[in-house]
């Protein structure tokens, strides 16, 4: 009787260890389906956010965006047709097309850097000694150091040759539309250089 005691608890024991080992596994596979399906999940949603960062607007590379460009412009609008023109690249200037964008801007606005740059030097959009006649000219750093960027009607703060950091202030908008009249939206004028070479700023608004 003792040996069939001991033998059935043996039995008893062993079945115990199996059903708990059985327990484990089954448990262990679930973790690990849950595992593999959130690191699916995750790498599945980093290679949709990457491919919402390729832009056909600026040659199918990594998308490159403006920081805000205007205090007054959270969105960096441009600006629309009113009674002297539009803001658009391409508008129709007097038998010529426009050379930017127009990115609308409250006089005395803080103006900032919309990539990282450092400053080359003062420029100018016309011959005349008027108020409005200054901007910023900057060459791109990092991942912009491909572009230039030319920014008229900004009263320029900053020194020649000093980097500045994306969205660093820059200067201040000044009152350009005062010297056109009151059908004129008060905007900064952004014409952008890629390798030599001036292209559309509109998909890098993004």
């Amino acid at each position: 009787l003792l040996r069939k005691l001991v033998h059935f608890e043996q039995n008893l024991q062993v079945r115990i260890i199996m059903r708990l080992s059985l327990v484990l596994a089954v448990v262990l596979v679930i973790a690990l389906t849950q595992v593999s399906g959130w690191l699916w999940g995750k790498r599945l949603r980093w290679n949709r956010r990457q491919s919402s960062r390729v832009s056909t607007g600026n040659g199918g590379h990594q998308e490159l965006c403006f920081a805000q460009i205007c205090s007054s412009n959270p969105s960096n609008s441009i600006r629309g047709s009113d009674s002297l023109g539009s803001g658009a690249w391409k508008a129709p200037r007097g038998g010529r097309p426009h050379k930017g964008i127009d990115i609308i801007c409250n006089a005395e606005s803080t103006v900032y850097a919309p990539f990282s740059a450092r400053v080359l030097r003062e420029s100018r959009p016309y011959s005349n000694d008027k108020p409005h006649n200054t901007g910023i000219y900057m060459q791109g750093t990092g991942n912009w150091s491909d572009y230039k960027v030319k920014m008229f009607y900004v009263s320029k703060e900053i020194r020649d040759g000093t980097s500045v950091s994306k969205g660093g202030q820059i200067g201040t908008m000044i009152n350009m539309a005062a010297q056109y009249g009151s059908g004129m939206t008060n905007h900064i004028h952004v014409e952008l250089e890629k390798k030599g070479t001036r292209v559309d700023p509109t998909p890098y608004k993004c």
